[in-house]
């Protein structure tokens, strides 16, 4: 197989291949191949690099058997792109990986990772995204990731983690965190965050049942807050709080019966989702707050009094910056009337 891949290499650059039987794959210097992408490897266990290799730069495996990245991956030096899902790693050797110079973006999804070891300080790691989804993460070492001082992207959703002190994650260029689909109960304060940068925040489908907003104030360049499919039964702002840039926050499938905007200041803000939560009242003190003027609510699927919706009509008819439930009767989920609306449909709402 390895004469295979340098004779295809003479004629092509990338190679695409749906499913690879060999145990072994052999990487050799002599082949020129650019991309290589093996779709489904079930029977791969070793990955074997034969010399340096200064044309490969992407690799993909996926479905293998492989447990361990071998130490002579350094020699394949032109590699940008690696990505290897659903195979048996147990360890993510980031001293190892962030040997390879133009190395910008490591796939590692649906693996069986526990620990990372870290990169060493001698060594500029050149890693911008880093995608570890789907793997066996029960806590996080925040230094193992000290010296990925280019890092832009982390994704650690699907795991089961129950706590991360973004304070201790120095990581000054990070501007997009995904913490979904973990385990946390409780947040710890954002505060004195080391990510200065960070633009793009998802911590939904957890099992959070209260959040301080004030939590995050040290994010200034926050633009995106996802709290969505939580348990939240009180999201409050303790103290003023100032996030300059904040301009989408998703609170809907929760448990809130209200939510206080008083001590927002958020001028940018121009999206809440509160859809599918438990709230009687149309949240309309969030218009008067210190938010945007083009402010868009949605509120579909929350059991509103209808002496609410028709106190607040004009924000759904006129002024569409209000999204809630249609109807022509209003009479399904636990809606029990309506308010009449533009056309045959009305707004749905409980009596």
């Amino acid at each position: 197989m390895r004469w295979f891949f340098e004779v295809v290499a003479s004629y092509f650059t990338d190679l695409d291949l749906t499913v690879y039987h060999e145990k072994a794959l052999i990487l050799t210097k002599q082949m020129e191949l650019v991309q290589l992408s093996l779709q489904s490897a079930p029977r791969l266990q070793l990955l074997i690099i034969s010399g340096t290799n200064s044309y490969l730069k992407q690799l993909t495996i996926i479905e293998s058997r492989l447990e361990t990245i071998p130490p002579s991956i350094v020699n394949v030096t032109s590699l940008r792109y690696l990505h290897i899902e659903q195979s048996k790693l147990r360890v993510l050797d980031l001293r190892l990986l962030c040997q390879l110079p133009k190395l910008d973006t490591l796939v590692m999804e649906g693996n069986e990772i526990s620990t990372l070891r870290s990169a060493s300080p001698t060594t500029t790691c050149s890693v911008q995204s880093l995608y570890l989804a789907s793997n066996r993460l029960t806590s996080f070492n925040a230094p193992s990731l000290v010296y990925l001082s280019k890092l832009l992207m982390l994704d650690l959703k699907r795991n089961n983690l129950t706590r991360f002190r973004l304070d201790r994650l120095q990581l000054p260029a990070l501007t997009t965190l995904s913490l979904a689909s973990n385990n946390f109960d409780s947040l710890a304060s954002f505060r004195k965050a080391g990510t200065p940068s960070l633009e793009v925040l998802d911590i939904s489908s957890n099992v959070l049942g209260t959040v301080d907003l004030k939590y995050f104030e040290d994010l200034k360049n926050l633009t995106s807050l996802n709290l969505a499919y939580n348990q939240l039964t009180v999201v409050q702002t303790s103290q003023a709080t100032v996030l300059p840039k904040l301009r989408y926050l998703a609170l809907d499938n929760n448990l809130l019966e209200k939510l206080d905007p008083t001590n927002w200041y958020f001028p940018r803000l121009s999206s809440v989702s509160l859809v599918n939560n438990r709230l009687q009242a149309v949240p309309s003190s969030i218009y008067r707050s210190n938010v945007s003027q083009t402010m868009y609510i949605s509120i579909a699927s929350n059991p509103i009094r209808c002496s609410s919706m028709a106190e607040n009509v004009d924000y759904v008819l006129r002024l569409r910056s209000l999204s809630v439930s249609w109807g022509s009767t209003c009479t399904y989920s636990y809606y029990t009337g309506l308010v009449r609306g533009d056309g045959m449909n009305g707004l749905c709402c409980v009596v």
